[in-house]
């Protein structure tokens, strides 16, 4: 059994064959940070990242399939954004963190990645969240805690720096549109 179900299924709204598919280990996600984004420096910190992680609804871009002007119009909007931070999604899907359950400490999938699109969305969507047994049965609000705590502060480490939006290599539009049936690798 797969500890993040969801990761297996595109959760698009129209349905299985929209979208790119599922979320693989290979691609690169990014984080928008907006001006009112908990940040220090150049870096994200645990404060970054939202309670939205409790639903698997804390928003991704997935870096191949986003362009500079979809980013603006479906992202962005009318924000004022300060930068992105990037990710490679192999690495936040290693991330594991320690349950402690009566004599022994138990390590379990600390964040899931999602193809989530809903409407309003761009195609490129994406959503992560925390591991279903961070708050499995037996452990404390007190654990759960300090569990999410850590994996808050992790998240912060596993993100790049902060980089303004037009330093970062956009795709082009036309090889986002030939990637349109979310089966061919990148």
């Amino acid at each position: 059994m797969n500890d993040c179900e969801d990761e297996q299924r595109t959760c698009h709204y129209r349905g299985k064959w929209f979208g790119f598919g599922t979320v693989r280990d290979s691609e690169h996600v990014l984080f928008a940070v907006f001006q009112d984004t908990p940040h220090a420096e150049s870096s994200l910190t645990e404060k970054s990242f939202t309670s939205n992680l409790i639903n698997t609804s804390e928003s991704l871009a997935r870096v191949s399939y986003v362009t500079s002007s979809v980013f603006d119009r479906c992202i962005v909007r009318d924000r004022n954004v300060l930068g992105i931070a990037s990710a490679h999604v192999s690495s936040i899907r290693m991330r594991r963190a320690d349950i402690k359950l009566n004599a022994i400490t138990k390590k379990v999938r600390a964040i899931c990645i999602v193809d989530q699109v809903v409407p309003g969305d761009c195609e490129g969507h994406a959503a992560m969240g925390y591991g279903e047994e961070t708050a499995g049965q037996g452990i404390s609000e007190a654990q759960i805690g300090k569990i999410r705590k850590n994996i808050r502060m992790d998240l912060a480490n596993e993100f790049s720096a902060i980089i303004p939006t037009e330093q970062h290599q956009w795709p082009w539009h036309v090889g986002v549109l030939a990637r349109v049936d979310g089966y061919g690798e990148i």
